[in-house]
């Protein structure tokens, strides 16, 4: 490992209850469109 990769994640250890040994990127947005107005789209 180099050492700017060792720099990176410098500090962060393993979760302990999933063992998962890097940070998750979770793949969502959420964006505030300026509506005021709730649409109820029911869905069958």
């Amino acid at each position: 490992m180099e050492f700017a990769t060792r720099a990176i994640h410098g500090g962060q250890e393993p979760d302990s209850s999933h063992g998962a040994v890097t940070v998750p990127i979770y793949s969502t947005s959420t964006y505030n469109t300026g509506f005021t107005t709730i649409i109820d789209r029911d869905r069958d």
